[in-house]
């Protein structure tokens, strides 16, 4: 990690954090390092079957803290624990695995919109169901993929 590239700060961090999130029950949605060299910010989006709450994300911030202390993360920063929020842009492959039965809205490049619940999603492509079809986006054809209604529990 001497060269504090931001692709190996997230991957050190997510081999650091994501088996104690797994084993306490929530979801590591996603990991964004925001820094220059050695000094940043590490914004982490947890999730869980029932809901994130700030109770949760103080508890997490501060065991995630400790654990960042105890691997010795040769970074200055400072450290945000969140839900992904209501107003999430999906990016990366994990986060549309979370957002698996979420309904979502995609824009593709050509400007055309689609919308219905993320069924499946694999190195290529997301599968979205609409009224009992099936639509077929390749990830080159995304411009932007969103969450865009609340579930019957009050959560996406």
């Amino acid at each position: 990690m001497e060269t504090f590239e931001k692709e190996e700060i997230e991957k050190k961090i997510e081999e650091i954090i994501e088996p104690f999130l797994k084993e306490e029950g929530y979801i590591l949605v996603d990991i964004n390092w925001k820094g220059r060299g050695r000094k940043g910010k590490i914004e982490i989006f947890v999730d869980s079957p029932s809901g994130i709450t700030v109770k949760d994300t103080k508890k997490l911030a501060e065991e995630i803290s400790e654990l960042l202390y105890l691997k010795s993360i040769p970074l200055d920063y400072i450290l945000e624990v969140s839900s992904p929020g209501l107003d999430r842009v999906l990016r990366k492959k994990r986060e549309f695995e979370w957002a698996k039965g979420k309904h979502v809205r995609v824009v593709c490049n050509e400007g055309k919109e689609e919308t219905g619940t993320l069924v499946d999603v694999n190195d290529n492509k997301i599968t979205l169901e609409r009224e009992d079809n099936l639509i077929y986006i390749n990830f080159s054809e995304i411009k932007k993929t969103q969450l865009t209604e609340w579930d019957k529990n009050g959560k996406f």
